[in-house]
C-alpha cells in the first residue's frame, strides 16, 4: 500500500515538474517571438544626437541600409569596430550607421572624436537615455548590431563582435541579391 502511494507521489511530482517546465518554455518562446516582432520593423524611437539634433525612426528614410550599433565606450570590441569603420569610410557611402549608447553625452562625444567619426555624414552617435530603446529591443550584449534594409525591415541581428569588413560584405551581398 505504501509502495503504491510512493509511485503515485513520484508520478504526480513528475507531472507537476513537467507542467511547470513546459509552461516556462512556452512563456520564454512567446517572449522571444514578441521581441523578434518588435525588431522586425524599424521601431519608433527618438534619441538625442551628439550634435544636439534628435533622430527618430521617421527621419531616417527608407532608401539606405541602416545599421544600429549598440555600444559602450569601454568595450574593446566596440573600439576595434570604430577603428575599422574609420579605415573603411570610403566603402560606407550608402549605409547609415547609428551608434547608440546609454552613456553620458560627453563620453559618447569623446568616443566619436577619438575614432574620427564626428564629421562622418554616415555615422550618427546617439544617446539612449535609461536604455529605453535597448530595453524595448531586448539588446543583451555590446556590441550588438541590428541591420535594417532599404524598407526598414530587419535583415540581421548580430550579437557580439563583428568585423566591419564582414559586416560590409554581408550588406553588399544582400544588396546584390535584391
Amino acid at each position: 500500500m505504501k509502495r503504491k502511494f510512493l509511485i503515485y507521489g513520484i508520478v504526480a511530482i513528475f507531472l507537476l515538474l513537467s507542467s511547470v517546465l513546459g509552461y516556462q518554455f512556452i512563456k520564454t518562446y512567446q517572449a522571444r517571438e514578441n521581441v523578434l516582432q518588435r525588431m522586425e520593423k524599424l521601431p519608433e524611437f527618438t534619441l538625442q544626437g551628439t550634435d544636439g539634433i534628435s533622430v527618430t525612426n521617421k527621419n531616417l528614410g527608407t532608401k539606405n541600409t541602416t545599421v544600429f550599433i549598440f555600444f559602450n565606450s569601454e568595450c574593446h570590441y566596440c573600439q576595434e569596430e570604430a577603428q575599422q569603420l574609420t579605415a573603411a569610410k570610403d566603402q560606407i557611402q550608402n549605409i547609415k550607421f547609428l551608434w547608440i549608447s546609454s552613456e553620458s553625452m560627453a563620453t559618447i562625444k569623446a568616443f566619436q572624436n577619438q575614432y574620427q567619426l564626428a564629421n562622418d555624414p554616415n555615422c550618427t552617435f546617439l544617446q539612449d537615455t535609461n536604455s529605453i530603446l535597448a530595453t524595448s529591443l531586448s539588446i543583451s550584449s555590446t556590441p550588438q548590431f541590428l541591420v535594417y534594409g532599404t524598407e526598414n525591415k530587419l535583415i540581421k541581428n548580430h550579437k557580439g563582435a563583428w568585423r566591419i569588413d564582414k559586416l560590409l560584405e554581408y550588406i553588399l551581398d544582400g544588396q546584390k541579391a535584391n
